[in-house]
């Protein structure tokens, strides 16, 4: 079990969105979800009329997002929290790059960010980002 990777080996880079690879380490992260999914186009046919056809589909698309939450700790100016707040309310590129541990792999890309804020009750601020590709590099590095 010496090889098993854990999930704070993950490491997750951002800088301005240009031909280059993300090179600032986020460190204000929580967890970190890499979602890679696909559409679908039916293309089932009618076949020998006897029985109802199965439905079969074939991918059409394929997509993939990362999200991470941040604690928004007021104490410690974060000026990398900053930055991607202003990206995701401003709609400006950033780069992104995700590895699954320090030597490991992941997705390169320019992305357009999306953000929630949650301001729950009991517990600290957590700011939730979602990065969604507009140019992409690598889809795993």
């Amino acid at each position: 079990m010496a090889n098993v990777k854990m999930g704070f080996e993950g490491q997750l880079f951002y800088g301005p969105a240009d031909a280059s690879q993300a090179d600032v380490n986020l460190t204000n992260v929580k967890d970190i979800t890499l979602t890679y999914d696909v559409e679908r186009g039916d293309i089932t046919v009618r076949g020998g009329s006897t029985v109802p056809p199965i439905k079969l589909e074939a991918v059409t698309m394929r997509s993939f997002s990362v999200e991470w939450g941040m604690i928004n700790d007021k104490g410690t100016p974060d000026a990398e929290l900053a930055l991607l707040l202003t990206a995701a309310t401003d709609g400006t590129l950033v780069a992104i790059y995700l590895k699954d541990y320090s030597s490991g792999a992941g997705p390169d890309f320019d992305a357009t960010l999306s953000v929630s804020w949650g301001l729950p009750l009991s517990g600290e601020q957590t700011i939730t980002f979602t990065a969604v590709p507009s140019v992409v590099r690598s889809a795993y590095a």
